[in-house]
């Protein structure tokens, strides 16, 4: 089926084109045309390459494509589709409409066009289903389909002339991707460990986004309904408590001649400025809680004697207080306990012990693990090499995973469920003005892999060491290299691990150092003659992010990278967290 639409670029809504759309519930994905796109003037959000299985083929064909976001109008409002760019769709097609001079149902007229959009099974539904939608029979045969793009017409087979039938079906192969993720995985040249962070809470809001945003003409901007909690806390009506609030307050206001207007006088000004209002509505609506409020009297203030404040802790009996409900809140996906000021990383949920474990189950498990900053990257480290153990094992992904596989995967998520990793939200124990700063990477690699972590030394009447952010990278599936070759590689990791630190950390830094344990690698840095290809590349890059860096050399046994190196059980973590202790002694020590 055929219809024309309308689309529009979502960054620039005023660019608008009538195309041509071919609604194909049989492709997986929807696509454009790059014309389309160049027209649109669309932003290219990521180019990559995808696997394309078509009608009458037994192997998927390679194709190039970029990804964009490409807004539709219809008659619920307009829709943002993710779509794939392609330099080629289809040819013409026969497109069958109504001729709306002559007003009888009884004449279709044909047309041919080349569709510049394809709208596949992932928004399929969203297109064709209008608030009426109906299907309705033609006395000519054809079928009229009410659709929230308009009347489609389908049916009997419409004919060109060289009588030719096209047929299409596009689909992806989630098997291909995934295995392209985990060769990307594993891949030594990669940017970083291709965790997917997303939690459920993530793909719920962005779910409720993709089905709530809709542009508002009138206002010349997009909306989109709030992400308001599924599972949110009724709080027990406490309206007779502030009452009593109230009435206690103007008692004690009362005491003070003058000072009961000067109250007045504050509320007045806050429900002038908007910061509250007044209830219309005399009967509450479900789940109303009561803010009480008193006030603060200073009778040495020059400025201010009298304050209204609101108590959002107060509680009645046997309840808790309204802010212990948000007491953890989480910040970019990281839990922050407001109580302790300490952020909190937990470890994924592991199934009941009853679970058949397949590769494709222990995968869900690692990719969940959100620790953006490495924290407790050495943990997370034995289970990348589990994983990757199965790879090489060439297990199906849905192929239950051997008893003695699944006997080391419960050793390494021992703990998982209970275990909680807390760190002080606040690294800075002075001020910027009166402390130096130093930032101290170290380096590490083993047969398994490799990692760079580091420490922010903030130096005022005494040091203090605070461990900022790690990296681990496992070894490539099928390892060449040298233990020395993979501790250059590390020092690498490093390099780029403190050039970013320095870009983004808002503190002056006074001196920076590389750490390792590898001698040959720290000779190779400052080596002078011929080196192998692979050993310039690493030393250039390693000079490049890293120019100021005082490279180091460290005993094994006071490297904190070589559990992330190797691995480490959660219980054993405590030292990685504080890093080594001559970080707390000067310099000449």
């Amino acid at each position: 089926m055929c219809a024309e639409v309308d689309v529009f670029n979502p960054n620039s809504p005023e660019r608008t084109i009538r195309a041509t759309a071919f609604l194909d519930s049989g492709s997986s994905r929807s696509y454009i045309t790059t014309e389309l796109a160049a027209l649109l003037e669309l932003r290219t959000e990521e180019k990559e390459e995808i696997s394309m299985y078509t009608f009458d083929t037994l192997q998927p064909i390679p194709l190039p494509a970029t990804s964009h976001a490409i807004g539709i109008k219809t008659s619920k409002g307009t829709h943002i589709l993710s779509v794939k760019a392609l330099q080629f769709l289809t040819n013409d097609m026969k497109i069958a409409h109504l001729d709306d001079e002559l007003n009888d149902v009884n004449i279709v007229t044909t047309s041919s066009k080349k569709p510049s959009i394809l709208i596949g099974a992932d928004c399929f539904r969203t297109i064709m289903l209008s608030d009426d939608f109906y299907v309705k029979t033609l006395p000519n045969g054809y079928q009229l389909v009410h659709s929230s793009v308009g009347d489609i017409i389908t049916g009997k087979p419409l004919r060109s002339p060289e009588n030719i039938d096209y047929c299409y079906n596009s689909t992806t192969n989630d098997q291909d991707s995934l295995d392209e993720l985990l060769q990307r995985f594993w891949d030594l040249e990669s940017q970083g460990i291709l965790d997917n962070p997303i939690s459920s809470d993530d793909e719920t809001c962005l779910r409720k986004f993709n089905e709530t945003i809709f542009y508002d003409n009138s206002e010349g901007r997009y909306v989109v309904e709030l992400p308001f909690k599924g599972d949110k806390k009724v709080l027990p009506t406490n309206a007779q408590l502030a009452y009593a609030r109230l009435a206690q307050n103007v008692k004690v206001l009362q005491l003070t001649p003058g000072l009961i207007e000067e109250y007045h006088k504050l509320i007045q000004d806050q429900l002038a400025r908007g910061i509250i209002e007044e209830l219309q509505d005399p009967q509450p609506a479900v789940g109303s809680h009561y803010l009480a409020h008193h006030a603060v009297i200073s009778e040495g203030s020059k400025t201010t004697k009298i304050r209204c404040v609101y108590d959002g802790s107060a509680k009645t009996k046997n309840n808790p207080k309204g802010t212990k409900i948000t007491d953890n809140n989480k910040v970019l996906g990281i839990t922050w306990s407001v109580k302790d000021d300490q952020f909190l990383i937990k470890l994924p949920k592991i199934p009941n012990p009853d679970t058949t474990w397949t590769k494709r189950q222990v995968l869900k498990v690692v990719a969940s693990a959100y620790d953006p900053l490495g924290w407790c990257s050495p943990v997370l480290f034995t289970s990348k090499l589990f994983l990757q153990s199965l790879w090489k094992e060439k297990l199906g992904w849905d192929e239950a995973l051997p008893p003695q596989f699944v006997t080391a995967w419960k050793e390494i998520t021992t703990n998982w469920t209970t275990a909680k990793i807390t760190l002080p939200r606040q690294i800075l124990t002075g001020s910027k003005s009166t402390s130096t700063f130093e930032i101290h990477v170290f380096t590490d690699a083993s047969k398994n892999g490799y990692c760079a972590v580091a420490y922010l030394v903030e130096i005022n009447q005494k040091r203090t060491s605070t461990l900022l952010m790690s990296k681990t990278r496992l070894s490539p599936l099928k390892c060449t290299l040298t233990i020395p070759r993979l501790e250059l590689s590390a020092i690498t990791l490093g390099a780029k691990l403190l050039k970013h630190i320095c870009s983004n950390l808002d503190v002056p830094i006074e001196q920076t150092f590389i750490w390792s344990d590898s001698n040959v690698a720290l000779t190779w840095i400052k080596s002078k003659n011929s080196l192998p290809l692979f050993i310039q590349d690493r030393i250039k890059s390693i000079k490049e992010n890293a120019p100021d860096a005082v490279l180091r050399y460290v005993p094994g046994e006071n490297n904190p990278a070589d559990v992330g190196s190797r691995g480490v059980a959660i219980q054993n973590l405590i030292p990685y967290e504080k890093g080594p202790g001559f970080l707390l002694q000067a310099q000449d020590h």
